[in-house]
């Protein structure tokens, strides 16, 4: 499949510039498209099942986010879990964004498990909880284990290891650091890139 596009007529331009000095260094492969975070932000409202607060969450982000987004894939890792990254229209706006991004990756990301020890209470449906922490370049991370037969990690070694319903999980990952949001269900991946934020990698 190939694609003509004509930068300049793109709403918000097409500079990645700002999304690769985000990136680990090394991919297998890496791409960037432009994006109408907008009708994105539309599209995931559609996904807020009716919940006020979720549907205005949704709205904000689709507002917060700006220009391209990147999608890369690295040999540490695999094909079902590159790691993408998208940019916020400026720095300032993560104080605001940071509060919608938290609700919607719980609403959104996991899946059923049997094993679970309760339901989600929003939705009733039995998922493992959602850890929130800090990490390197100052970035708040949220993160929650999903059972997957091809996940990236073995679920002996998981924290919740008698919840999960495979022996393999994936440590789906979403990172908000600056002016930078990066998502992949592999954790790892995720490190690295704060880590080249943090001038460490």
């Amino acid at each position: 499949t190939a694609a003509l596009v004509n930068p300049p007529q793109l709403r918000d331009g097409w500079d990645s510039a700002g999304l690769w000095r985000s990136l680990p260094a090394e991919p297998a492969a890496c791409a960037t498209v432009p994006v109408d975070w907008k009708a994105a932000g539309a599209m995931l409202q559609s996904l807020a099942d009716g919940d006020q607060a979720l549907t205005q969450a949704a709205a904000q982000v689709g507002e917060a986010l700006h220009g391209p987004a990147a999608a890369c894939w690295y040999g540490s890792s695999t094909l079902v879990a590159p790691l993408f990254a998208v940019r916020l229209a400026s720095a300032q706006q993560a104080a605001a964004v940071q509060p919608a991004l938290a609700p919607l990756f719980a609403h959104i990301v996991g899946s059923y498990e049997a094993k679970a020890a309760a339901a989600d209470g929003a939705t009733g449906y039995k998922r493992l909880p959602v850890t929130q922490r800090t990490g390197a370049a100052h970035a708040t991370l949220w993160q929650r284990p999903v059972s997957a037969r091809y996940g990236t990690e073995d679920a002996a070694d998981a924290p919740l290891a008698d919840q999960l319903s495979s022996d393999r999980y994936f440590p789906v990952t979403l990172a908000l650091a600056g002016d930078v949001v990066l998502f992949s269900p592999d954790a790892r991946l995720v490190d690295d890139a704060l880590a080249v934020l943090a001038q460490r990698y």
